[in-house]
């Protein structure tokens, strides 16, 4: 039998008057975003479900019927990996294997912009989900990364350029997805290119019209497109992610015409 969900309630000061206030206060913030979502999330009509969840936001009870992770995680006061311990445990029950959290944990961004949390915040939990590089997502979700790189590799070539298209991915840590970029594709190898081919090509053409297609881009920006390119040609990666990159650009990042 799988246990309930109980986490450290040190981590709520309930006998603190004024973190109880601030608490208070921000949930109509919370409860104001949801409401802008309804359409996504018709659930929060319902005044047991607002309950269950404030109940967990202000004093740390985990109501049975009321345990999504996204909200634990959310909802939590202090998140670090210590003190989500216990819904890293269900992460690794429900994932078997490689997930990319990115757009689950900044589609949350505009609670930043409604005062609801830092963006420092959000940034941590993404990091407490993901961790720096892919073996250290493996580690904390519990995966063989031998077995996930090719779904890894996917994932991450989307979400590069979805930070570019999608709307608010400005505020998504472009430089922590690169850097999982480089750990995963470190990790390619002629066998897992079979597969990844299509979605690779692809995204080496993309990656080669990128000035051209965005002539006024930051040069921030451009930045990490060159360190892309320059990766994919580097001495870092397997000679069969070189040869598919080679087919649609130079190694100065020039596309082949």
């Amino acid at each position: 039998m799988i246990k309930p969900i109980e986490f450290d309630r040190s981590y709520w000061h309930t006998d603190d008057p004024q973190w109880l206030a601030d608490r208070e206060r921000k949930w109509s913030l919370y409860l104001a975003y949801m409401a802008s979502r309804n359409g996504w999330s018709k659930e929060w009509d319902e005044q047991p479900q607002k309950d269950a969840w404030k109940d967990y936001y202000l004093n740390g009870h985990v109501h049975k019927d009321h345990k999504a992770w996204q909200y634990l995680c959310l909802l939590h006061p202090e998140p670090t990996a210590t003190s989500l311990s216990p819904l890293i445990q269900q992460l690794q029950r429900d994932f078997k294997g490689y997930c990319n959290f990115l757009g689950t944990v900044y589609s949350r961004y505009p609670l930043v912009e409604a005062g609801f949390f830092s963006a420092d915040h959000l940034r941590q939990l993404y990091l407490i989900l993901q961790g720096n590089n892919y073996r250290e997502s493996a580690e904390i979700l519990g995966f063989d990364p031998e077995n996930n790189v090719e779904k890894a590799a996917e994932d991450i070539t989307t979400s590069i350029f979805d930070w570019k298209r999608a709307p608010g991915s400005e505020c998504w840590p472009i430089e922590l997805i690169v850097k999982h970029f480089k750990s995963i594709f470190v990790e390619i190898r002629a066998e897992h290119m079979r597969k990844l081919e299509f979605d690779f090509s692809m995204f080496c053409d993309i990656l080669s019209f990128y000035k051209e297609d965005h002539p006024h881009a930051p040069e921030e920006k451009l930045d990490l497109v060159r360190e892309v390119v320059a990766f994919l040609f580097s001495s870092n990666v397997d000679p069969c992610v070189i040869d598919i990159a080679s087919r649609y650009m130079h190694p100065n990042g020039e596309r082949k015409v």
